[in-house]
This record gives structure tokens, C-alpha cells and sequence, in this order.
């Protein structure tokens, strides 16, 4: 059985520099991938898995997350729960150079915003992990004070040993849950 959200469900985890990515519009109650993967060996360090309520975008195969592009050569990935109405906006502004989406939704649109922004930012290589942090940290935080009703609390990688975690706007009324970004590095 499934409950809301039930328009698909994704899976991607790093093997190495790899990123080994399963995506299917059917819940995962149903789906014969996912059945598929209760006999596959995951050894990895970085997993992201996502299931999807469509908000923004149809259901189809395009917009079921983990999202995943390359920059500097790493794989990122990036999941993402709530609504961003603001960057839906922002949909028909992309410039040429930027990462461009192949869906519909805000959150591939938040992703392919903030590969931009980093890509632009460091055109060369990638900044030490803590500048890249705040980085992140700031960039998400501005899009969502642009917008009033922003509800964002994403998952994103950057190979396989990283994941950036991020909640807003944190503590609801009657809610435990955390505000910002933080992340973990296992070596």
C-alpha cells in the first residue's frame, strides 16, 4: 500500500566516482525495481532515495528525483521535499551556459539554479569544502526568504563521501524539525 506519495520514487548511491541511479513512476509499493533492488549488493558510502508527491510537474519519469548532473567532473545528486514557488518564476530565465532541466518541477529547477550559481561562482575547480558549505548555505537560504511561502528541505551530494542536508523554514508550530545546512564527509 501507499499513501500520498505515490507519484514514483528514486534511489541513487555512489560507487566509487560512479553514481548508479534507479528512478520509476510507480510507488515503490508496486514497483518491480524496487523489488529488483531488495537482492541487490548496495555497498556505498553516500545514498540518496526520494518519494515522490507531485506538487509541481506531472508524473512522469522526468520529474521523479534524485535529480543528478556533473560539474567538475563529481556526479552530484539532490533530492528535494516542499514547494519553491518562486523559482518556478525563474523557470523561463536560463541563460545559455547554465544546467538546464529535462522535467518540470521546482526542484529540479532549484538544482539546476544552484549548479549554475556554483559553476559560475568557481569556473575552474571546486572551492575547499568549506567555502563550498557556506556557499550552498547561502545561496539556498536567499531563495527561500525570496519567497514567503517556501517550504525546501533537500538532500545533495557531491560524490560519493558527502551530503549536504537542508531544512526550511525549520521549526513549524507543533513541529521538531531543525532550520539550515549541515553536512557530513565520511573518509
Amino acid at each position: 500500500r501507499t499513501g500520498r506519495h505515490d507519484a514514483g520514487w528514486g534511489l541513487a548511491f555512489y560507487e566509487g566516482r560512479g553514481l548508479r541511479t534507479f528512478l520509476d513512476v510507480q510507488p515503490a509499493c508496486s514497483s518491480p525495481i524496487a523489488e529488483l533492488l531488495k537482492s541487490y549488493p548496495i555497498k556505498t558510502l553516500t545514498m540518496l532515495s526520494h518519494i515522490r508527491l507531485a506538487t509541481k510537474g506531472a508524473v512522469c519519469l522526468e520529474n521523479v528525483h534524485p535529480f543528478s548532473r556533473e560539474l567538475w567532473g563529481v556526479m552530484w545528486s539532490f533530492c528535494h521535499n516542499g514547494d519553491m514557488m518562486m523559482m518556478m518564476d525563474d523557470a523561463n530565465t536560463q541563460e545559455p551556459g547554465s544546467f538546464n532541466c529535462v522535467g518540470d518541477t521546482d526542484s529540479e529547477l532549484f538544482f539546476t539554479t544552484l549548479l549554475t550559481h556554483l559553476k559560475r561562482k568557481y569556473p575552474g575547480e571546486p572551492p575547499p569544502l568549506d567555502e563550498l558549505f557556506a556557499t550552498v548555505q547561502t545561496f539556498a537560504k536567499a531563495a527561500c526568504e525570496r519567497d514567503e511561502g517556501a517550504i525546501c528541505n533537500f538532500l545533495l551530494s557531491a560524490g560519493e563521501g558527502s551530503l549536504f542536508a537542508f531544512s526550511w523554514p525549520g521549526a513549524r508550530p507543533g513541529s521538531k524539525c531543525w532550520n539550515g545546512l549541515h553536512y557530513t564527509i565520511h573518509e
